[in-house]
């Protein structure tokens, strides 16, 4: 029988074995339902193997694959390794810090986008199946390229509302992502901000940090804008993580100012379940251009990221004291700001490059 290993949230530093019963197609990554003597936990797929050391008889099945979330991709489920034998925490703690709140979330609607099209499986589905002029119309301005609004969608009456929502079920239309485009103008910067721009976006497609250093008001907060509407431009998804929660509202009415356009998504531990949940998985579809965050934002999955801006690096609030003890700067980071003296030291000594 297929044995999968599964990190389960509890203090042993240790993977617990489940034979895979048939019909569930489990992958590496894959949010599970099992249990652990009485009580049922989520856990996650780590590995598949063909045998255990464990007596069949104690060899518990697999109770279900959390459909709500998405496989956790592989550089994710790296990092959590990695968290484990750096930090030496028990390895299915720092696996479950990479699941947003479920509970009675992951029942939850997903809210709705601003505008919706036609998936390639939509199309094709569907090519067959619209045989009333009410569903032809709705099919008709689903498939444009920019797609349709949902009060468009509205308008076409309580029939074709409800089959809208039967293909949204059905992942057969998609949200419309936000125009990447955002406005050069918007951005204005002197040369030596531009160099820096540059010099720390110009490496996208592999890891290379940068250090941005400067006093109190010399434009680096500029710089990193700048630098999040380059990573942008070129398809990618960036993460901006801040020490404070309440730092994040003034934060977003400068990038709305800033970066016009952009899809935001803020993630902290201030929100509700539900709002957390929405926002990591519009993360991991890749329909969030920009996350902003605190620490715990240094975990969700990100498809296409291209740069991690840390700012007032400084800052004890991104080590993580209590649960499992981290330094989001060790876990992830590509540029540092605002730095402190021992980062200053890395950067002059050729480990971090000083911009």
């Amino acid at each position: 029988m297929a044995i999968v290993r599964v990190a389960l949230p509890v203090a042993a530093d240790q993977l617990f074995d489940y034979w895979s019963p048939s019909g569930l197609e489990i992958q590496r990554g894959s949010v599970l339902r099992v249990r652990l003597g009485r009580r049922r936990l989520l856990g996650i797929a780590v590995d598949r193997v063909e045998a255990t050391d464990i007596a069949p008889e104690r060899v518990a099945p697999v109770d279900e694959i959390v459909t709500a979330l998405p496989p956790l991709p592989a550089d994710l489920c790296e990092l959590a390794r990695f968290v484990s034998e750096y930090y030496q925490q028990p390895i299915g703690q720092c696996f479950a810090q990479l699941l947003p709140p479920l509970g009675s979330t992951a029942r939850a609607r997903t809210p709705l986008a601003d505008r919706y099209r036609l998936t390639a499986g939509g199309h094709a589905a569907l090519a067959r199946h619209a045989d009333t002029r009410s569903l032809l119309r709705l099919q008709s301005v689903l498939s444009a390229p920019e797609g349709a609004t949902t009060d468009e969608l509205r308008r076409f009456g309580a029939q074709a509302w409800r089959t809208f929502g039967v293909w949204r079920k059905q992942r057969l239309v998609e949200p419309v992502p936000e125009q990447e485009g955002i406005a050069p103008a918007s951005i204005v910067l002197n040369v030596a901000q531009k160099a820096a721009v540059i010099e720390a976006t110009t490496p996208m497609d592999r890891f290379a940090p940068s250090l941005l250093q400067g006093v109190t008001g010399s434009g680096k907060t500029e710089v990193y804008f700048a630098a999040v509407a380059r990573a942008i431009a070129a398809g990618r998804q960036a993460l901006l993580l801040v020490p404070e929660i309440n730092l994040t509202p003034q934060l977003e009415q400068r990038i709305a100012s800033a970066l016009p356009g952009v899809s935001l998504a803020v993630v902290h531990s201030g929100l509700s379940s539900a709002a957390r949940l929405s926002r990591w998985l519009a993360a991991a579809r890749g329909d969030a251009q920009l996350v902003v965050g605190t620490r715990l934002a240094v975990y969700t999955p990100l498809p296409r990221l291209g740069l991690i801006v840390v700012d007032e690096e400084h800052d004890v609030s991104f080590k993580q004291q209590d649960g499992v003890r981290y330094g989001t700067k060790v876990v992830q980071c590509s540029i540092y700001l605002r730095t402190n003296l021992s980062t200053f030291r890395l950067a002059m000594s050729g480990v971090l490059e000083k911009e």
